[in-house]
């Protein structure tokens, strides 16, 4: 092989000495780029609309005490309720405190009637902890309170049990399956995890 670089002739010879084929080489070498890939970070697509979703069902149905505003976000699972406030890397560090939300989260979430709710707003409102929320209550023979809806407030929509959604069901625990399952690789090579928003 002329003209490769002094590297790429030892790998070469390598791969050829471990009886890999020549037609062979660059799938084997695909494969290993993966592989060292992974070691260094766990790289994962979630769609952004469950996974903020989940966030809304998690903030009503678990941590929620003060019901005019959203100064409980994160009471109770501060890994997840922030998880890439600060960008999609979640470093290795900070796995095993996201590891334990998800797991107590998604028990919950299958053990007890949790609500499917949406917040919605302008982003700075969910910046500010002390904004207000106005209910929109969507259930069955539930009499919605009136209440007067102030100007810059976050609207917070109640549906049925997520039960009873069984596509948002499925999507929803999806969202957890695959950030446990991505903790649990980033775990065995000590690497970060890397979120793709699709």
């Amino acid at each position: 092989m002329k003209n490769l670089m002094p590297i790429s002739t030892k790998v070469y010879n390598l791969l050829i000495g471990e009886g890999i084929q020549e037609e062979e080489i660059l799938e084997v070498m695909n494969n290993i780029q993966r592989d060292i890939a992974e070691h260094f970070e766990v790289k994962i697509d979630i769609e952004e609309q469950y996974f903020n979703l989940l966030q809304d069902i998690v903030w009503y149905n678990l941590e929620r005490k003060e019901k005019r505003n959203i100064t409980d976000i994160g009471r109770l699972y501060p890994s997840f309720m922030y998880l890439c406030d600060n960008g999609n890397e979640i470093p290795y560090e900070e796995i095993n405190g996201l590891k334990n939300n998800l797991i107590d989260i998604k028990k919950k979430l299958n053990d007890s009637i949790c609500y499917l709710v949406q917040l919605s707003g302008a982003e700075k409102l969910f910046e500010d902890k002390s904004s207000k929320v106005f209910y929109i209550d969507k259930r069955k023979n539930k009499k919605e309170e009136k209440a007067k809806r102030e100007t810059n407030s976050i609207t917070c929509v109640i549906q049925e049990d997520i039960k009873s959604y069984h596509m948002e069901n499925i999507k929803i625990n999806t969202v957890i399956d695959v950030l446990i399952g991505a903790i649990e690789k980033a775990e065995k090579n000590k690497s970060k995890i890397v979120i793709n928003f699709i």
